[in-house]
């Protein structure tokens, strides 16, 4: 078996003993042709030590001042790479020990090949497996129906799914243009990678096997969801990405699924302008929504905006009776909820409540016991274009 050099891209952050996992499982591979590329954005030495120790000359490592954010900090480290394939590496995620073998075995198989990748398990901040949220995260992102081997039209699979974990892919280095890298992707720098290598129509490997680990640290990922300035940055970064999608021809097969997309974007970044108080801004992202593609939603928000402030009042105090309400749905149809609060659990919502309405009872008692105006929940039905939360409702598997 050819042995081409493969580049690992590691992007550290203030998270020294996370770091250390993560170079082990670089390091450790059983395969040997590797350059180590550590970006490490730190405010602090700590993650040079993790270096210093590992002591693999493979390692090529490099302390930014100031920092340069992830986005930034990510495509210095690209740009550093000169192995024919490139993997990225957070410095909190794992690769199992034959990863890069059994990836470029496959990349080496077959020259238009893209990018490899493999489902991955989800593991917590102490690295146990999550097996339910494995399951789900498999689900999520739409490889449950995946089997193993080559796809060849890979657009709706990476585009339209987001099926494709480009922070722990193995691509192609020479089918990426890095200069094709606009600051508007911001936060949504591992989609773009995504779009750069399947443009053209390239195929993909995937197989369903197992072999990376990612990392869930779930307060940190609410708190992104829930503050209204950080989803309408999300919602910017989105737009422009489906916006230059629209305008390569190359996807003109989803182009119609791309517009649905584009119009939810719009309506992402008119309900957090409501939430920020800037309504004439939301205004004009609820009428660019309803120009895509018109929809209810967007009527809906398109109203909020122009709503007096009272009347709008009344409106979020229904809409959130409203959310009760499809809570109460979730919980009778056999999922366990629990109500956490800065991060403790401080009420559960189960199966065997007999009534929608005693459910509901309960929850109204105990936001106004706790002085909370808004519920919001965690799963991803109310996560698109939620309104302000202040608690969050983490669904848990049924009890056995």
């Amino acid at each position: 078996m050819a042995t081409p050099l493969v580049s690992i891209i590691v992007s550290a952050y203030n998270r020294p003993e996370l770091l250390a996992l993560s170079i082990a499982s670089v390091c450790n591979q059983t395969y040997g042709a590797l350059e180590i590329i550590v970006q490490d954005d730190s405010t602090n030495n700590e993650c040079a030590k993790v270096i210093q120790a590992a002591g693999d000359s493979r390692v090529r490592y490099t302390h930014n001042s100031p920092a340069l954010g992830t986005a930034a900090n990510l495509l210095a480290g690209y740009r550093k790479a000169t192995g024919k394939y490139f993997s990225t590496l957070n410095d909190d995620d794992l690769y199992r020990l034959d990863y890069i073998e059994r990836m470029v075995e496959k990349l080496e198989t077959d020259a238009n090949l893209s990018v490899a990748f493999s489902d991955q398990f989800i593991i917590d901040g102490n690295g146990a497996s999550l097996t339910e949220r494995t399951e789900q995260n498999t689900r999520d992102w739409h490889r449950e129906t995946l089997r193993d081997g080559i796809i060849h039209t890979a657009y709706e699979i990476a585009i339209l799914h987001k099926s494709i974990p480009a922070m722990q892919a193995v691509f192609r280095r020479d089918v990426i243009d890095f200069n094709d890298f606009p600051d508007e992707v911001e936060a949504g720098y591992d989609f773009w990678l995504t779009y750069l290598a399947v443009r053209n129509g390239n195929p993909i490997y995937y197989t369903p096997d197992r072999l990376t680990y990612y990392r869930s640290h779930e307060m940190s990922q609410t708190a992104a969801l829930s503050n209204p300035s950080k989803r309408l940055a999300f919602a910017r970064s989105s737009q422009f990405m489906h916006t230059r999608f629209l305008a390569d021809s190359r996807l003109a097969s989803i182009h119609a699924q791309l517009i649905v997309k584009l119009a939810q974007d719009y309506r992402t970044a008119g309900f957090a302008l409501l939430r920020l108080k800037q309504r004439g801004a939301a205004l004009n992202e609820f009428m660019r929504s309803l120009r895509t593609r018109p929809t209810w939603r967007a009527v809906a928000g398109l109203i909020l905006s122009v709503t007096p402030a009272v009347i709008l009042k009344r409106a979020l105090q229904a809409h959130a009776k409203n959310r009760l309400t499809e809570l109460a749905r979730t919980v009778e149809g056999g999922d366990t909820i629990v109500v956490m609060r800065n991060g403790r659990p401080v009420l559960d919502l189960v199966p065997h409540k007999p009534h929608q309405e005693l459910l509901l009872k309960a929850l109204t008692e105990f936001k106004k016991r706790n002085g909370i105006k808004r519920i919001a929940t965690s799963m991803p039905a109310y996560f698109d274009e939620s309104l302000p939360e202040d608690v969050l409702l983490k669904p848990l598997p049924p009890s056995e």
